[in-house]
């Protein structure tokens, strides 16, 4: 048992202690009790994945009682202020995990406070995956469409970075170190074995060999390898270092086409391309965004996204892109490009014409299946919203695939599901020829989610019997009583043998929502007077606060018409944006409007000039799958006939600027005559009845309304 304290050395340590903490700028209330002080605290702390290592300092002083949490520090992508996040079950000085993942890398604070005082400390804890590389899976043998670029991924653990030294039949090939590398399909080009070695600072591994074989008909190819190409409007083109990109000079809103007049057969061809979104672009930022991107052809929409330049390296997804291919739903895309430049490579960024903008490029691979019924095919690209940014294409190819083999492609490009839906399913279709037995080889690859934690890993292969044309990959989701941000992981097709060639992108995503979370549509009424400007309610979460959301409020039409009987305020349209902050639990219009309640669900009811109605609208949340709803996502609200007509009239100039408020009521009937300077706290001025004339001081700002007494 310790011996307690001599009395003078008791009196010396808490007079040391009190002049620490004046220095520290924190005062003692007296001589009874110690303000708390957090003693050594480490500034960073890394960590290996899947260990349950505390993070804490060597003690805390303080008189008792002292109250301890741990909070994480959340970033707000809108504005500096930073916003914290109590870390559940961390109620003492240690701050502790049973597994610690990728996604918990972050800055926490620690504070303890008693009746004496409050003191904190912060930490950045950086979480690293295993140290030496793995090769988890791995094609083995990848037939490509004659035209298209070899896209040949593995996936990897370790610890990163990570890179990935590529060989064609032995020959090291140049700018090319990412798992997934781009091998543009030369004229000429008919197949080879690729090797790949993977490294990081701790040692290396080697694939397994790669056999690649070209397949199908090339009907169209071009890299815009310093030439004007022909069927292209506008037609330039922009080199840049071993390889050129079309549109690189600040092709912004301006449309793009493509018309190819050769007379083609009727039937399924392959589309791809490379998108390169240049510069600042801010995707689906709920402040500047959105900056969206679409591609059609033959007049059929292909992709319309927002993308943005994310370069997010962190944890085994460092090499990943998200791309949303439906409002909400996050597609995990290789960063891809002939190049092999990512937007944080010092060769890109710090070349002459681009110094001080360090992510001036996203590259995506697309391909899609399209069907082409004449002798023309055409192709559209357009930039919506993207004054400061520029787009363009590479690698672009159409081409045929062989009637002899399968044609393999996902159904659906991304799926979204409640971690309690417990299970996910992605259907893989096979056209073409579909007479023999087929072999597919899948994997699944952790992004924002983690295998083993957020999902059951899937592996192995997916086999098709003769005839067979749809196959179900169904994974696992691992539910948790925990409040987690949204987070998703992806599926490869890997290969298909000698049988098959993909048609479309051989990868999906899986967005996994918390369904400890939820957003919800709050009513503050459903029955609004004509002519009247009216609060119909707010937008709030629970759970997860750790991303910043943004979605749409709709006003449908009923008996009412939209901009002819109501309006959002401030609005013509149908369509309102909100988003929240990080760390908030009630969302805000995209904008910051601070003086007026330009806000979707803030509506202007017109003045019914017949004192007759009710008419009737709706208002709902279109959240695209970000997250669950709670409740009703839509309102039914009633405009009923006005208690009273309001009018300002200006007055002659010589009445310095007074205003009158004209107030008419129906004949026979008296109201309550209300102001409120935010819509929200509504002050009873007086009771009207008929017609009521009054004036308005200069500068009396607010609202007026007129309700029944």
């Amino acid at each position: 048992m310790p011996r307690p304290f001599h009395s003078k050395a008791r009196l010396l340590a808490w007079t040391l202690l009190a002049c620490l903490k004046c220095a520290q700028g924190v005062l003692l209330a007296d001589d009874a009790g110690l303000a708390p002080v957090i003693q050594n605290l480490p500034a960073t702390v890394d960590l290996d994945a899947d260990s349950a290592t505390p993070v804490g300092p060597s003690g805390v002083q303080g008189s008792p009682p002292l109250s301890l949490r741990w909070e994480r520090i959340l970033r707000s992508p809108v504005t500096p202020n930073a916003a914290m996040v109590r870390v559940p079950d961390s109620e003492g000085p240690e701050l502790v995990r049973s597994r610690w993942q990728d996604r918990d890398t972050g800055v926490y604070e620690l504070v303890a406070s008693n009746a004496w005082g409050v003191s904190t400390g912060r930490v950045q804890v950086v979480v690293r995956r295993p140290a030496l590389p793995v090769i988890l899976a791995q094609p083995l043998q990848l037939n490509v469409l004659a035209g298209a670029p070899v896209e040949t991924p593995l996936i990897l653990d370790g610890r990163p970075p990570l890179r990935a030294a590529w060989w064609l039949d032995g020959v090291r090939l140049a700018n090319q170190d990412l798992p997934a590398p781009v091998l543009p399909n030369r004229a000429g080009f008919t197949g080879g074995t690729l090797v790949a070695v993977v490294t990081n600072r701790f040692g290396g591994v080697t694939s397994a060999p790669i056999r690649v074989t070209v397949v199908g008909t090339n009907l169209y190819r071009q890299d815009f390898n310093g030439r004007t190409a022909p069927g292209w409007v506008p037609a330039f083109s922009q080199s840049i270092t071993n390889e050129n990109r079309w549109g690189r000079s600040g092709f912004t809103t301006r449309p793009g086409s493509f018309r190819l007049t050769n007379a083609l057969p009727m039937g399924p061809v392959v589309f791809g391309f490379d998108v390169w979104a240049q510069d600042s672009w801010d995707g689906d930022d709920a402040l500047f965004g959105p900056d969206r991107w679409t591609a059609s052809a033959d007049g059929v929409t292909l992709v319309s996204a927002a993308f943005s330049n994310n370069d997010d390296r962190i944890g085994p997804s460092y090499y990943l892109q998200r791309l949303p291919v439906a409002p909400g739903v996050p597609q995990i895309a290789p960063r891809l490009g002939s190049l092999g430049l990512s937007p944080s490579d010092s060769d890109w960024s710090t070349s002459p014409e681009n110094i001080g903008r360090p992510r001036v490029d996203s590259p995506y691979r697309m391909r899609y299946a399209v069907t082409n019924r004449t002798e023309v095919f055409s192709a559209d690209f357009v930039g919506e919203g993207i004054g400061d940014e520029s787009w363009a294409l590479d690698n672009v190819y159409l081409s045929r695939p062989p009637a002899d083999l399968s044609w393999i492609r996902f159904a659906t490009p991304a799926v979204a599901a409640n971690e309690d839906h417990l299970e996910v399913t992605l259907v893989v279709e096979r056209s073409g020829n579909t007479g023999f037995p087929l072999e597919i080889r899948v994997a699944t690859q952790d992004a924002s989610a983690v295998a083993g934690i957020d999902y059951v890993p899937l592996g192995g292969k997916l086999g098709f019997l003769p005839g067979e044309t749809r196959k179900n990959l169904v994974v696992t989701l691992i539910d948790n009583a925990r409040r987690d941000p949204a987070r998703s992981f992806g599926i490869w097709l890997l290969d298909a043998g000698t049988n098959g060639v993909f048609l479309g992108q051989p990868f999906a995503a899986v967005a996994i929502r918390d369904d400890e979370s939820s957003v919800r549509l709050v009513s503050a009424t459903n029955r609004i007077p004509s002519g009247a400007t009216t609060r119909i309610g707010h937008v709030e979460r629970i759970g997860d606060l750790t991303e910043q959301v943004s979605f749409e409020v709709r006003l449908g039409q009923g008996t009412a018409q939209l901009g002819q009987d109501f309006r959002p305020y401030g609005a013509t349209t149908n369509v309102g944006w909100m988003y929240f902050e990080i760390g908030a639990t009630r969302a805000i219009p995209r904008y910051h409007y601070t003086a007026r309640p330009e806000d979707p669900l803030v509506v202007v009811a017109a003045a019914d000039a017949a004192w007759d109605g009710p008419v009737g609208f709706s208002v709902g949340l279109d959240l695209g799958d970000v997250a669950p709803v709670s409740g009703d996502a839509a309102l039914q609200v009633l405009i009923y006939p006005a208690v009273a007509r309001l009018q300002i009239e200006p007055m002659p100039e010589a009445a310095g600027g007074f205003v009158r408020l004209r107030i008419e009521t129906p004949p026979g009937t008296t109201g309550r005559l209300e102001q409120s300077p935010d819509l929200r706290v509504w002050t009873p001025l007086e009771t009207v009845g008929g017609t009521v004339v009054r004036e308005l001081a200069p500068g009396a700002g607010g609202y007026f309304r007129v309700v029944a007494p």
